[in-house]
């Protein structure tokens, strides 16, 4: 794992660029995203459907690496990792909402909720 410095010199680099698309929740550099980015997508989902979702990654690829990540990143749980999703909507989740509010006035922000909410958002964006 990076520390928290080298990811702001990477993003930084990254966000100097024409172009870009960052995917991730990484409060290190949030804010760094955010007063960059043109386009905020924040996809709102339950605890327990993430939960859900990390145990079935974790079944279906247990000890691998999942296709869209490293090759040497073989898929794993963790309490740390559970409790982190479990406490999300308490602990960051607010700081976002509200980061997110005080830019939507400046840039498209679009938060999704559900299967059908993020299916038309990937068609419009297609288009």
């Amino acid at each position: 794992m990076s520390s928290k410095d080298e990811q702001r010199h990477v993003i930084s680099n990254v966000l100097d660029k024409d172009q870009w698309i960052i995917d991730g929740n990484y409060s290190a550099t949030l804010d760094m995203r955010v007063a960059k980015a043109d386009t905020i997508v924040f996809i709102d989902r339950s605890k327990v459907l993430c939960l859900y979702n990390v145990f079935k990654r974790y079944i279906h690829y247990k000890g691998q690496s999942r296709p869209d990540m490293h090759d040497n990143c073989p898929e794993k749980i963790d309490f740390e990792f559970v409790r982190w999703i479990w406490t999300f909507s308490k602990k960051r989740k607010p700081e976002i909402i509200k980061m997110l509010a005080d830019v939507k006035h400046t840039k498209n922000v679009v938060v999704l909720k559900n299967n059908r909410q993020i299916s038309d958002f990937l068609k419009s964006v297609q288009e």
